[in-house]
């Protein structure tokens, strides 16, 4: 079974992103990491560049498919 990706919703919309959950807040500021090792970053939002993030579910999957 695939892992689900994780969803992150910003102004112009939302990115769907591979990572095992390693996820660093700074500030206000969202980091995504691949893995817990830390050495490759996925995304970056700043404070005002993320409204919120989750797990993407089966649905939200099925509808991006």
């Amino acid at each position: 079974m695939r892992k689900p990706l994780f969803r992150v919703y910003h102004p112009e919309g939302y990115d769907r992103l591979q990572t095992d959950g390693t996820l660093d807040f700074d500030g206000g500021s969202l980091l995504v990491w691949r893995d817990r090792t830390r050495t490759h970053l996925v995304a970056a939002y700043s404070p005002a560049g993320w409204i919120t993030a989750h797990w993407e579910t089966k649905e939200e999957e099925d509808d991006d498919g």
